[in-house]
Formats: structure tokens, C-alpha cells, sequence
């Protein structure tokens, strides 16, 4: 059994601090500290062999390493830590163990055979099947933290895998997380697929042909280190698998007639209404 570098959600990793300036030039100081959750186990595939003639049965490898944000000055942060534990494990709590370790008994039994625990230390290279999740910190600055959960899943023997990116965006300065129906008003939503379409086919030569009818699956997007508003899809969501992840990136002020106050008030956009 691999259990490697597990830390308990109370063990701080790292902490950052980030400064703000304020209108009278002082410094607003909040810590940010990070535990880390990292684990691993592997499986061997059991009944595989004897319906696919093969060998040797299969092989099964799950993967998780991820940067939990943990306090934000001495502010818990549990709203966030639910919304990256339950886009990557579909469930909340305070057990990160006991969480990460039902995942790995459940996507290796959604191979439909029955995983044994092995310790032939396989990789995602070495393995016949995998899933893969990491979680990292995209963008982050006084006003933001963009977190990113990423996932890779193949299906023994596949053809290729899949992979996804979603991301949360915490205010930090408002102590929330953000989502399209925070800054777009109900018209600018609506309005939203077609001007991204639009986008995208102006920046055709980078993404390749696309086919752009709605907002990203999960209202997936992310504000960028740039301060861009980026709109980002799956592979296959809005063009081929070769074509990768389609992120379309837009400034504040591109789409500020679409937006809520409470949206240009986020991007400092006040003064266009």
C-alpha cells in the first residue's frame, strides 16, 4: 500500500503573505497557508485476465497531490476547501484521508472488476488505467486566489485519456467565492456565448475551428494573473480532442455593459455606469 507524504489537514505546509495598498499608501498584510494532501495507491485488476485472455490481470494506479489553502489570516477558509474537495471528490468534509481514500476505492471499482490492493509501485506510465488528480494555485494575489483542479482519467487498455480543469475564484478581499452570476447580470449571461464565440473565431489560428453555443460546462472560468476574464472548456467540449483545453480570455472592460454593479465594482469598473 503507497501512502506517501499525507499530511493532516493541520499541518501547515507553507504560508505566503500578500500585501495591499491602500488609498492611504499602508499595507494590509493577511497570511495565506497551505497544507499539503498527497497519496497514492495502485491495484491489480482481478478477473481481468481471465475475460481478456490476457497474462496477467490489469493494472490500476490512483494518484492524488494537491496544495490545500488552509487560513487566509486567521480566517478559516471552509467554504473554499468544500468547493475544491467537492469538484475533486464530489463530497465535503474535514477527514482529507478518509475523503481521498473512498475516491481511490471507488474509481478503481468503476473499472468493473474487483481491485486488490497492490504495492508494485506503477505509475500513470506504467499502469494499464489511471486517475489522477491535482490541485494547484493558478493565480494569486492580494485580491485573488484561482485554484485549479485538474484530473486525468484512463480506462484500462483506452485508447487515450481524459482530462478536465475547473477553477474557483476567492475574493479574497470579500472573503467569497465568485461565480459568472456575481459579475454577469441574467441579459449578459445570455449575451455571453455568442461574444465568446465570436472571440475564439478571431483567435481561430491559435485555437483551431471551434463550435461555441453556450458558457462553459460549470460555468468553468478563471481570472487570469493578467486580470483577464478567461472562459475555459474541455477538451471535446467545443472542438476536437487534439484541440485541448480552449481557454478564451477577455478584459473586465470588454464586457462591462453585460455585468452586474456588483461585477464592475469587483473589476474597479464603477464609473462606466
Amino acid at each position: 500500500m503507497n501512502n506517501k507524504g499525507l499530511f493532516p489537514a493541520g499541518i501547515l505546509l507553507a504560508a505566503v503573505t500578500l500585501g495591499a495598498c491602500t488609498s492611504q499608501s499602508a499595507y494590509d498584510k493577511k497570511t495565506i497557508s497551505f497544507a499539503e494532501l498527497s497519496m497514492s495507491r495502485t491495484y491489480t485488476l482481478e478477473g481481468s485476465a481471465e475475460k481478456f485472455a490476457n497474462d496477467k490481470d490489469w493494472t490500476f494506479a490512483d494518484s492524488v497531490s494537491m496544495i490545500m489553502p488552509m487560513l487566509i489570516g486567521n480566517e478559516e477558509i471552509r467554504p473554499l476547501q468544500d468547493s475544491i474537495l467537492k469538484i475533486a471528490f464530489d463530497t465535503v468534509g474535514v477527514d482529507h484521508k478518509s475523503i481521498i481514500e473512498h475516491y481511490f476505492s471507488t474509481t478503481a471499482e468503476q473499472t468493473g472488476f474487483m481491485p486488490k490492493e497492490s504495492d508494485n509501485n506503477l505509475t500513470i506510465l506504467t499502469s494499464d488505467g489511471y486517475d489522477i488528480t491535482t490541485g494547484m494555485i493558478s493565480n494569486l494575489s492580494s485580491r485573488w486566489l484561482v485554484y485549479c483542479v485538474q484530473n486525468g482519467h484512463m480506462e484500462p487498455r483506452a485508447a487515450h485519456g481524459m482530462s478536465t480543469r475547473n477553477y474557483i475564484n476567492y475574493l479574497i478581499s470579500d472573503n467569497m467565492i465568485v461565480a459568472l452570476s456575481d459579475i454577469f447580470s441574467d441579459s449578459g449571461l445570455k449575451d455571453l456565448p455568442a461574444l465568446i464565440a465570436r472571440r475564439a473565431i478571431e483567435q481561430e489560428a491559435t485555437f483551431g475551428p471551434t463550435e461555441i453555443s453556450s458558457l462553459p460546462a460549470n460555468d468553468n472560468f478563471y481570472i487570469s494573473a493578467d486580470g483577464e476574464i478567461v472562459f475555459a472548456y474541455q477538451p471535446y467540449e467545443i472542438a476536437s480532442y487534439a484541440q485541448g483545453f480552449i481557454n478564451v480570455p477577455f478584459f473586465p472592460y470588454e464586457l462591462a455593459e453585460h455585468m452586474t454593479p456588483a461585477g464592475l465594482a469587483i473589476f474597479g469598473l464603477d464609473s462606466i455606469r
